[in-house]
């Protein structure tokens, strides 16, 4: 009945992702938590004026400011992106203002082996850089967490696969996936 439900009402779905955004419906704790306390935060950070000055528009700034709040919650060792020269060294410069202990690895091909030396936090630029499937999956075995940026919907569909456990977190455009054998495998539609 559900199914055929969300087929009649136009709109059921975006409906759905809102409800869902405010965390209605979330039952485990690390992801209300995480939807509600990281993805969707509104409060200003700290850094988050040298974080607009470094961006320039609206858009660059929400996804520095996205990286920003992913890597204060998950304080990773190491973290490894894919992308073009000015994205990664944008990215760089997010990742010391929340923690400047932290080695960042910047890749111009996913496949590289470099990315992954100890892989505890992963960035991609596009999905244009979702080609190699195995890579992301040998990642994703080991406990690790990936954001892909610009990632279509029939591309973050095959990124969901990979993980065997994790949950992930889509919003149309962005795809965040927390591989962690503790955690039960589910996926969250979501506006961040």
């Amino acid at each position: 009945m559900k199914r055929r439900l969300k087929h009649l009402i136009p709109g059921f779905r975006r409906i759905k992702r809102a409800w869902r955004s405010r965390g209605f419906g979330i039952h485990s704790p690390f992801a209300f938590r995480f939807v509600t306390c990281v993805l969707r935060e509104s409060g200003e950070y700290y850094a988050y004026r040298e974080l607009r000055h470094i961006a320039g528009d609206r858009k660059a700034f929400r996804r520095l400011a996205l990286v920003f709040r992913l890597v204060c919650e998950f304080r990773p060792a190491v973290v490894s992106v894919v992308g073009d020269s000015d994205f990664t060294a944008h990215i760089d410069r997010t990742v010391k203002f929340a923690d400047s202990r932290i080695k960042t690895y910047s890749c111009s091909e996913a496949a590289d082996p470099s990315c992954m030396q100890n892989p505890g936090f992963c960035i991609i630029q596009s999905a244009r850089n979702v080609n190699d499937m195995d890579f992301f999956g040998r990642a994703l075995r080991s406990e690790c967490m990936v954001a892909f940026m610009d990632v279509s919907g029939a591309d973050a569909c095959g990124l969901r696969d990979l993980l065997t456990s994790g949950m992930s977190f889509y919003n149309r455009r962005t795809i965040i996936l927390v591989s962690r054998h503790d955690l039960p495998r589910q996926n969250f539609e979501v506006n961040f």
